[in-house]
């Protein structure tokens, strides 16, 4: 991934974005099976709707030819970040207190390495989950490998 490309598509996007109250959670282009591929996250605190993806894609569509930064033929995909969402920014893990995660980290902590349970604080630059078991884990951000939303299928039907 050119990473240069990138990060001139998100100075672009952003700002475009930001006006219809959304962010962008992460910007992707990659070779996939049906060629390049430009994928563009939105996210916002309320959910993104279809129309949200369809509204964005359309003015990045125009926006992102008009400045010809990709020169080969590439497919524009505008989606949410899903349920199973990342959080990797502390400003991620504040926004999802109180909501279900799944947590691997670098290095173990009680011995372990994989932890799912209720996010129940961030600060200071570390999350404290309440285990399915009742337990707290106290868990340091710079140790976190990967960090996902990890909504139980109950949470799916509030």
């Amino acid at each position: 991934m050119n990473t240069d490309l990138v990060t001139r598509i998100k100075e672009i996007v952003e700002p475009i974005v930001s006006v219809k109250g959304l962010e962008v959670f992460d910007i992707e282009f990659k070779n996939e099976s049906s060629g390049k591929v430009l994928r563009i996250y939105i996210d916002k605190d309320t959910g993104v709707t279809i129309q949200d993806c369809e509204d964005v894609s359309i003015i990045l569509g125009a926006v992102l030819d008009a400045n010809d930064l990709i020169k080969e033929h590439y497919l524009l995909e505008v989606s949410s970040p899903g349920l199973y969402r990342k959080l990797r920014t502390e400003k991620d893990f504040i926004r999802y207190l109180n909501h279900r995660i799944k947590v691997k980290v670098k290095e173990p902590v009680n011995n372990q390495k994989f932890f799912v349970g209720k996010l129940t604080e961030c600060s200071d630059g570390k999350i404290i989950i309440l285990l399915e078991n009742n337990l707290k884990v106290e868990i340091l951000l710079e140790n976190i490998q990967k960090a996902n939303l990890a909504p139980d299928d109950k949470d799916l039907f509030k």
